[in-house]
């Protein structure tokens, strides 16, 4: 099996947080490379995959919006909607192009789509980190 593959796709980052700084509610910040930044949580995606003539199985993604700097965090707060709304338009589309219920997800893959297009619409996304995902049939 190709090593992009994965099942579970996790990738860790350490969270800091100060006492000063006030963050909404589901962020956190933390510093990457010595700058500053904020993690903001989205709720559980899931989205069908679809097949030939029917729904095949789904894709469930737990997504954290790492921001470039702390402030941004209550601006990402305030568009989650729209950003979620986004991430489903693309976890569809990429569960209708390269995903199937019987096998592992490109995690690789469906990153690099996820950071494409948040990223495109809101510049203040630094990446979009993927913690959890899975791919079953239905």
């Amino acid at each position: 099996m190709s090593p992009r593959f994965a099942v579970v796709a996790a990738l860790p980052f350490l969270v800091a947080t100060s006492g000063d700084v006030p963050r909404p509610a589901g962020a956190a910040t933390g510093s990457e490379g010595g700058a500053a930044s904020a993690f903001v949580k989205l709720e559980k995606v899931e989205v069908p995959i679809f097949g030939n003539s029917r729904i095949e199985g789904r894709i469930t993604a737990q997504l954290i919006l790492q921001m470039t700097a702390p402030d941004q965090a209550a601006s990402a707060t305030r568009q989650m909607p729209e950003l979620r709304g986004h991430v489903v338009e693309t976890m569809l589309e990429f569960g209708s192009l390269y995903a199937s219920g019987f096998s592992a997800v490109d995690a690789e893959r469906l990153s690099a789509a996820l950071n494409a297009a948040i990223k495109a619409r809101n510049a203040s996304v630094r990446r979009v980190l993927i913690v959890e995902l899975t791919a079953s049939p239905v």
